[in-house]
């Protein structure tokens, strides 16, 4: 998992993560897809985005900051795929969700799976607008 998640913060080419584990491109993108069930360059955009998400609900970093530390070298080429991947701009996303978190956590780790599942049905909501 570590090399994954080196991957998503330092995005490089299929190629390199085969290399690191000593594989062909070919080998590793087959292992990878019948492991998890997913193509590497789908499940690693995807990984990069909850990272994302969980960035923008601690609200430490600005959206900038945060793009860049995931491997975007603009502000928009985040804010644009991150739009494309949750159906809402970072920004807002960061104002609805860090108010949830925060009203949340107030209530204790009990109810932290419900709050989840509020975090699903709002996302869902907010995009089919």
């Amino acid at each position: 998992m570590g090399l994954i998640v080196r991957a998503v913060l330092f995005p490089g080419r299929l190629d390199e993560l085969a290399k690191q584990v000593a594989m062909s491109r070919t080998s590793f993108a087959v292992r990878f897809k019948k492991i998890a069930g997913v193509a590497p360059l789908t499940y690693l955009p995807n990984l990069r985005m909850r990272f994302a998400e969980q960035g923008l609900r601690e609200g430490s970093m600005s959206v900038s900051e945060l793009g860049l530390s995931l491997g975007y070298t603009t502000e928009s080429a985040f804010s644009n795929a991150f739009k494309r991947t949750t159906g809402m701009a970072p920004k807002r996303y960061q104002n609805v969700f860090a108010r949830m978190d925060r009203s949340s956590s107030r209530k204790g780790d009990r109810e932290s799976h419900s709050s989840n599942l509020r975090h699903t049905a709002v996302r869902k909501k907010l995009q089919a607008r």
